[in-house]
């Protein structure tokens, strides 16, 4: 799995979840996921909306920067 800190995989998203403890929990989700290509995590600065949500991807054609993101493609 390759991570970019500090960026997002915009739009195609595949599941999400608030449930989830971290993004190493996220990864291993995006793992276990049939379809998962790449994920992004919410880091806790990035707003009620983002903080501490998986969004699994099924595509990863681009990223863009965005301080309050971690993602990774498989």
């Amino acid at each position: 799995m390759t991570t970019f800190a500090y960026y997002d995989i915009p739009n195609n998203n595949l599941a999400t979840s608030s449930s989830l403890a971290n993004y190493t929990a996220c990864c291993a989700w995006c793992l276990s996921y049939t379809g998962c290509v790449g994920l992004t995590w919410g880091l806790p600065t990035a707003g009620w909306f983002r903080a501490n949500y998986c969004f699994l991807k099924s595509a990863f054609p681009s990223v863009s920067s965005d301080s309050a993101l971690v993602s990774a493609h498989i």
